[in-house]
């Protein structure tokens, strides 16, 4: 029997976000330094944001304020348990890749209400796992300028607030990654599958090791990551015996 999607009430946001701000303070209460929330590639945050997702005609929907509601509601709870001083970041679209989505300038009204709200770092992604998982993590990244495939949102973002802007997006070359910064494109450079091949990167280059991360961008962690564990399908694992097929 197909499930036919129905439109969450307004109550239901009311309590959704409020679990979002007790799980901030569960976070802080558990010793963590920051809370990130994830508000990119399609999931709840950013289905608020977009508007290919929300198509709702109340005060969740429509305008750009609207569709910021659902985030700055989430801010203002956690604020309130976790206090004005505690971190909280949010990984969040600039662009969905899709007819009809989220887009920059969209995007950087967005960021800059939820800056407003209270949030303290914003990083920049883009893509949705149903409709544009291409974007999210590009496959192939071999040459120096196919890096930091998300800096024009970032560049734009940075012209918008003042707050820490995290950029992440194919980084494999040190030096590449340290002009973006001495530019001013960003604040932070953020990382991902170079880790899954890599674990020991960050010391390789701190021990004055700077050829640019091994991985290969094959996607092969990211197309697997659901159905077996999440490890680099080009190296070896260092035992057979923990593969899960």
């Amino acid at each position: 029997m197909d499930t036919i999607p129905r439109e969450i009430t307004v109550n239901e946001i009311e309590n959704i976000t409020e679990k979002f701000a007790r799980a901030c303070h569960r976070v802080k209460a558990a010793g963590f330094d920051a809370v990130q929330f994830h508000g990119a590639h399609g999931n709840l945050i950013n289905n608020f944001m977009s508007p290919y997702t929300n198509i709702r005609t109340d005060d969740y929907g429509g305008s750009i304020e609207n569709r910021a509601r659902f985030m700055v509601d989430i801010i203002n709870k956690a604020r309130r348990l976790v206090g004005p001083d505690y971190p909280l970041m949010i990984k969040m679209n600039f662009d969905d890749f899709i007819e009809g989505g989220l887009e920059k300038d969209d995007a950087v009204s967005i960021a800059k209400k939820i800056a407003r709200a209270g949030i303290d770092c914003i990083e920049v992604s883009g893509g949705t796992l149903s409709e544009s998982k291409a974007h999210i993590a590009v496959k192939g990244i071999l040459r120096q300028e196919q890096e930091g495939y998300f800096q024009e949102y970032a560049k734009a973002l940075k012209e918008a607030v003042d707050i820490p802007v995290v950029l992440v997006g194919g980084h494999r070359t040190p030096g590449a990654m340290a002009k973006l910064l001495e530019d001013g494109i960003a604040d932070f450079i953020s990382i991902c599958r170079p880790f899954i091949r890599e674990p020991g990167l960050i010391k390789r280059w701190k021990d004055g090791d700077l050829e640019k991360a091994k991985c290969i961008s094959c996607n092969q962690c990211f197309e697997n990551w659901i159905f077996r564990p999440l490890r680099c399908y080009v190296e070896k694992p260092l035992n057979a015996s923990c593969q899960r097929v």
